[in-house]
């Protein structure tokens, strides 16, 4: 599908920007210390964005850092989804269970991140939630996995961000999921992002950047899978996509046609 072919909305972005700069983290201490380093270095703005956060090892050096920041006068926003209302260690919050201690265990582990939600607020930080649950639970598949830090968007020097599959909670760290550092141009565009989220007023966009990067936002998942498989159709050499049926099945069909490799996660 061309772009001209394209129904949704687009942001003018077809020109590369030379200065961005990617690092991949993968080591969950590595990318803990170094978004604790980049939010001390912060100079103006420090925003996050999770689909879960616990108030565990890693969520509490998070608000630490969050905290120190928002103490220096840096302006400090959260994004959390009403996922963490739901799971707690992965399981479920709000369903009897025959043994009451562990039913005890997980609604305690859930109020003590209400009550750290409640001590960034009361230092500065502003918190919002994505996707309320809704009545009897009616909206609970609702869900923003968006996972996002950005640094000093509106800045020259120290503009930056981290894209990934990271949760701020133990167990989801153990997942061994990465995350991207970007510098450069990109910042802007996710920083647009988030605060799109912020608002509530996404539209169903692409944002294509000149060097490969797809920014994708929607209320489901067609335009998602509409523009992966654009992306595999223009595949010349190999295709590494996230386990998902729809998407190994494409992967699979550009795979009979001509690239030298697949490989699945």
């Amino acid at each position: 599908m061309s772009k001209k072919e394209d129904h949704y909305f687009y942001d003018g972005l077809d020109i590369k920007d030379v200065t961005t700069y990617y690092k991949v983290i993968s080591n969950i201490e590595d990318l803990l210390a170094d978004i604790e380093a980049e939010i001390h270095r912060a100079n103006l703005s420090v925003k996050m964005q999770f689909l879960s956060y616990e108030a565990d090892h890693v969520g509490q050096r998070i608000a630490n850092a969050l905290l120190k920041a928002a103490k220096r006068g840096i302006e400090v926003r959260l994004l959390v989804d009403y996922y963490t209302d739901l799971y707690h260690q992965d399981k479920l919050i709000h369903i009897p269970r025959l043994k009451n201690t562990i039913q005890q265990k997980i609604r305690r582990e859930w109020q003590t991140t209400q009550a750290l939600f409640c001590t960034m607020q009361e230092n500065g930080i502003q918190v919002k939630r994505t996707n309320p649950i809704g009545f009897l639970f009616h909206k609970c598949l609702w869900r923003d996995h968006k996972k996002l830090v950005i640094i000093d968007a509106d800045t020259k020097d120290h503009q930056l961000a981290y894209v990934g599959g990271f949760n701020a909670a133990d167990h989801h760290a153990a997942w061994h999921d990465f995350m991207v550092k970007m510098q450069g141009g990109i910042v802007k565009f996710l920083n647009d992002d988030f605060d799109r989220t912020w608002s509530g007023t996404n539209p169903a966009r692409r944002v294509y950047y000149g060097d490969g990067f797809l920014l994708t936002d929607s209320l489901g998942k067609s335009l998602i899978f509409e523009a992966t498989q654009q992306i595999i159709e223009q595949a010349e050499d190999r295709v590494i996509p996230y386990r998902s049926l729809r998407v190994e099945k494409e992967a699979g069909r550009r795979d009979k046609r001509s690239l030298k490799s697949i490989s699945m996660w």
